[in-house]
């Protein structure tokens, strides 16, 4: 459906189909971005049984990824700040028929996290584009980390600047972050895409399993990534 004010976009995840209602004029929230389809294609490889595996999204805004999750059986706690962002969020959730499964939240990261957030048992936290323009994800990060130091960090990052991605992992790292980084489209000035991936930062990581293991996730990605991803509104 195409108005004046909406528009209703038709997204492919893992075998299935739905839609998502982005709005023409807001916060960047409102929109489906570049790095969400990215972020979907890693997903789709990362494993083949969602059931029951509970995830925290960091910036969800109009929750493509969210929702894909939910429908493949996880149970998802979708975050995000802006007040509109977060009302075409319910409603994208509620159209699709996942609110037993989605939970939304605000959260500023500069700000306390939602209590009701079960920090300790969470398994994967997922973003993209978390790193757009000033925006800070560390502290939300720290957070998750410091509560489930088991849980697996994954982020779909575009480059819009020249080293500001170097910039996001030396962040991580100071943080004393483990991250590992892929590209998932070609270097090639601004516009490219890159997976980063946050292990256990409390033990030293097999290098060699866990870069295959990034490796395979970003080959296996890369080649649908090219076809369903979009540019940025």
């Amino acid at each position: 459906m195409v108005s004046d004010t909406t528009l209703d976009t038709h997204v492919s995840f893992a075998g299935i189909e739905y839609t998502i209602r982005q709005l023409r004029s807001g916060d960047t929230g409102v929109s489906i971005w570049r790095s969400a389809y990215g972020l979907l294609e890693v997903l789709a490889t990362l494993r083949t049984n969602w059931q029951g595996v509970k995830v925290v999204e960091l910036g969800a805004g109009a929750g493509a990824v969210s929702i894909g999750l939910a429908k493949l059986g996880a149970i998802v706690y979708a975050t995000d700040y802006d007040a509109r962002t977060l009302k075409n969020l319910r409603f994208n959730i509620h159209t699709n028929k996942v609110a037993g499964r989605v939970q939304v939240f605000r959260w500023d990261w500069q700000e306390k996290p939602p209590k009701e957030i079960p920090f300790e048992s969470i398994q994967y936290c997922v973003g993209s584009d978390v790193a757009f323009g000033c925006a800070n994800p560390m502290p939300a990060l720290t957070v998750i980390k410091d509560a489930a130091p088991e849980v697996e960090i994954i982020l779909v990052l575009e480059e819009r600047a020249g080293g500001a991605m170097q910039g996001r992992l030396d962040n991580c790292a100071k943080a004393g972050f483990a991250p590992e980084e892929a590209a998932l489209s070609p270097k090639s000035g601004s516009g490219w895409l890159s997976i980063v991936r946050i292990c256990d930062s409390n033990r030293s990581p097999d290098l060699d399993t866990s870069q295959h293991a990034l490796q395979e996730m970003t080959t296996q990605s890369f080649g649908t990534l090219s076809s369903s991803a979009k540019q940025c509104p």
